[in-house]
């Protein structure tokens, strides 16, 4: 199965199908998903690249902690 971008309605399928609190579909090629209810969004942990952006807010959160500890004496 190629994968593609998955629309609203198949990923709610998909969620009411497997259920869980994490949404990782590999056939999915969305990053970024919405959230069944309210305005939020998550992340498809299916796709590969969700793991570089969750490196990169770690990253930069990390960096920022390190860049007050130099500058606060």
């Amino acid at each position: 199965m190629e994968k593609r971008k998955w629309t609203l309605r198949e990923v709610q399928a998909w969620r009411k199908e497997h259920g869980g609190w994490f949404y990782a579909n590999k056939a999915d090629s969305n990053i970024f998903i919405r959230k069944p209810q309210g305005i939020s969004w998550t992340i498809n942990l299916g796709n590969p690249l969700s793991y570089f952006v969750f490196a990169g807010i770690f990253g930069a959160i990390a960096g920022l902690n390190y860049l007050l500890y130099l500058l606060v004496p």
